[in-house]
């Protein structure tokens, strides 16, 4: 990188006077004033020094300004006064090739290894399937030109024009963070966000993609902690709600055992009653208890495809509605007082009512306990419907 400091005057002349002094190395600044023992930074091969003494640490590349010599420029009376006129200026001149150098501008630094600030800006030309394109780099930040020091950690930010994967992709421009360990060893994005130029690869053009490395802490305006998402994926909500807002709307969706769809867990409907579309399966229990309004307590299954597995466990429900045309089934497991026997009791709300068609039982049906017939008389009978279909009278002894 070629240094160039120039001294401009903007008075007495139309164009202004120009005298330059070039260097080949980063060039560090120096105001000293009257103060001859002013420590020299470290890291440059030249330094500029600003003042009236005689520094002592003065280097055989250095170079030397006295501000009252500034007066012999037009009329120009301080070194305050050339700066706030435009008659000093100092910067980097870029010295990019035709296929990409790097120019850096660098900052005074205290450290004894040599690291520093620095605005790095770099061009280079890159080849794919696609063609030729330049691509074009400026990064600031921490140890992170191309002198920068070994041993120390590097930490920046980086603004790309035009990058893309590969020929088939379309070109993006790129906001990184970047950091690196002091040992090269450990590199890390924390936050990196691009633009697409052109539509391609199912996104339209203008589609923004951020992403966030490591653990992200969510907090209000007054710094109150609402939410961690965790390095490990793990959610942590500490104030507020999951908020969904729609009605009636399956949003809550977990990628099936086979990897082919997704599939909606709950939901709420339009009769605000929880929808569970899948099968719901209990392995150690569970405690059914859906609210439904006031009366409460309701677990209502009317999908087609909708049921309730309970293995090796006790289901517990204050109701258990079945919608016409379905069946509840019972194989040994569920409310149970002994192994294989499904017990109907009445409950608060009066007795267990079985509808118009009857109910049927496999094996034998039990009814109450038995008692010896003493003097009662046959007064009538129920009729009821064997496990074979034939109608059969049951006698009623009063």
């Amino acid at each position: 990188m070629a240094a160039t400091i120039k001294l401009r005057t903007r008075r007495g002349t139309a164009t202004g006077s120009v005298k330059e002094i070039e260097t080949s190395a980063p060039l560090g600044v120096v105001l000293h004033g009257a103060d001859e023992d002013k420590a020299r930074p470290k890291g440059y091969d030249s330094v500029l020094w600003l003042g009236n003494a005689e520094p002592e640490e003065l280097g055989p590349k250095d170079f030397r300004l006295d501000p009252a010599a500034l007066a012999s420029l037009d009329g120009v009376a301080s070194l305050a006064d050339a700066i706030a006129s435009g008659s000093l200026q100092i910067g980097p001149e870029a010295a990019l090739g035709v296929n990409g150098t790097i120019s850096e501008f660098v900052f005074p630094s205290l450290e004894s290894n040599g690291a520093r600030h620095s605005l790095v800006i770099e061009s280079g030309v890159f080849n794919d399937a696609a063609g030729t394109y330049r691509d074009n780099v400026m990064r600031l930040g921490w140890n992170t030109g191309p002198d920068a020091a070994a041993g120390e950690t590097r930490a920046g930010f980086q603004l790309e024009s035009k990058f893309r994967q590969t020929g088939a992709d379309p070109f993006l421009t790129e906001y990184i963070f970047l950091w690196q360990s002091a040992d090269g060893l450990i590199n890390r994005r924390p936050y990196q966000s691009s633009v697409q130029h052109a539509a391609g690869n199912g996104r339209a053009a203008g589609f923004v993609d951020h992403t966030f490395s490591g653990e992200v802490n969510f907090q209000s305006s007054a710094s109150e902690n609402n939410a961690i998402w965790r390095d490990n994926g793990d959610v942590l909500m500490q104030r507020g709600a999951l908020t969904h807002n729609s009605n009636n709307a399956a949003w809550l969706r977990q990628m099936n055992a086979a990897g082919t769809s997704s599939v909606t867990l709950l939901y709420l409907d339009e009769a605000n009653l929880v929808r569970m579309p899948t099968t719901v399966r209990a392995d150690a229990g569970i405690l059914a208890s859906v609210v439904k309004g006031i009366a409460g307590g309701e677990l209502v299954l009317g999908e087609p495809s909708a049921s309730v597995t309970v293995a090796a466990a006790n289901f517990f429900a204050k109701s258990v509605y079945i919608a016409n045309g379905y069946t509840l089934q019972y194989s040994g497991v569920g409310y149970v007082r002994a192994a294989g026997v499904l017990n109907l009791q009445d409950t608060a709300e009066g007795p267990v009512v079985v509808g118009t068609a009857g109910l049927q039982v496999a094996g034998a049906m039990r009814f109450g306990t038995h008692s010896a017939v003493g003097a009662e008389a046959i007064t009538g009978y129920i009729t009821i419907t064997d496990a074979g279909g034939a109608t059969r009278k049951l006698a009623v002894i009063s």
